[in-house]
Order: structure tokens, then C-alpha cells, then sequence
């Protein structure tokens, strides 16, 4: 269709799009641990040299505690996903896949943040409807993302659950449309 319109060839220009390499996250790292620290002892612990982990960032976690998500080649990745935990200073962190899937809390879909959001209403990650989560008063959840998917794409997801959970449809559909641009290799 592109190929036989010029203004549409000259305008849009497509890409396969880029792959990336998986990062894990480890949990519950107290905020006193520097993330150098932590980078030796997973890399002691899987025996890969020196600097080859990357800190990303860090996740507000409970308390004087964050989640640091780490980078670095996919096999050293694999390494640490395999191990699912790790001791440091005497205390067991889990280790666990980390998907960069972004879900705006103004519109609740996927693929942008409310800093981004084109929307002019809010909709509630809860019940669905067009209000602020925060003020939601209903007792029933409704994944407006699954709803949206069943009338638009004719899918037949449950929505008796809320945009958030980490179970809904939408959202593990989203991790694995992620999971295909990763590079594991």
C-alpha cells in the first residue's frame, strides 16, 4: 500500500524494530548497599568478569528497601534468572525477569505514561469507568484494557479483574509482545 503511493513512501519510513537484551531485578536491596557492591557479588556469583552487570535503576521498594534492575549480556542474565535468588550480606534477594511494559495511570493503556498521555479523561484502573482511581467507589473490578480488547479486537478476555493485575490478559499479551524484542543470545 505504501509502495504505491509516493506521498505515503516519502513520509513514513518503515524499520524492523531494534532488539534489546533482557535485564533481571533483583528485590528487597536495603538502600544502604551501594549498587557496586551488589554488581560484585552477582558477579562473583555467576564467575563473570569484572564490570560486565550494568545498574540500571532503582525501584522505591518497602521501607528503607528498592529493587535494582540490572543489565548486561544475556547470558549472564540467563545466569542470574536460573540462580532466582542470591545472598547478600547474609540475607537471600530474589532474582526475577524485569519487562519495561509502561501503563499510563491517566488512561490506564499501555505503551505510554500519564506524562505522555493524549487523553483528555482520566479512566479508573479499578472499575474501568471515567474517574481518578484514587476516588473510586466500586466494589466491582473491570479491566478497561480487556474490555477495550473484547469490542475492538473481538478477543474474549475476562475483565473481572482490575488494569493492574498482574494476571490480566492485556497485560501478560503486552509482556510477551516485549518478550519478542529481546535478544537472549
Amino acid at each position: 500500500m505504501v509502495q504505491g503511493n509516493q506521498r505515503l513512501a516519502e513520509t513514513i519510513e518503515c524499520k524492523k524494530p531494534s532488539t534489546r537484551h533482557p535485564r533481571c531485578i533483583v528485590y528487597d536491596i536495603p538502600n544502604g548497599i551501594a549498587d557496586v557492591e551488589v554488581l560484585e557479588v552477582l558477579e562473583l556469583t555467576i564467575g563473570a568478569p569484572k564490570d560486565s552487570l550494568k545498574p540500571s535503576f532503582r525501584i522505591k521498594g518497602r521501607g528503607d528497601c528498592s529493587h535494582l534492575v540490572i543489565s548486561g549480556r544475556p547470558e549472564y542474565i540467563k545466569f542470574l534468572l536460573n540462580q532466582k535468588k542470591v545472598l547478600i550480606n547474609w540475607k537471600t534477594h530474589s532474582i526475577k525477569e524485569h519487562f519495561s511494559v509502561r501503563r499510563c495511570f491517566k488512561c490506564q493503556r499501555y505503551g505510554h505514561i500519564q506524562t505522555k498521555c493524549l487523553s483528555s479523561k482520566h479512566y479508573c484502573a479499578h472499575c474501568g469507568h471515567e474517574h481518578q482511581t484514587k476516588y473510586c467507589r466500586n466494589n466491582l473490578e473491570s479491566c478497561i484494557n480487556c474490555h477495550e480488547e473484547n469490542t475492538q479486537k473481538g478477543a474474549r478476555f475476562n475483565i473481572d479483574h482490575s488494569a493492574s493485575h498482574n494476571r490480566c490478559p492485556t497485560y501478560l499479551k503486552e509482556i510477551a509482545r516485549y518478550r519478542m524484542t529481546l535478544q537472549y543470545e
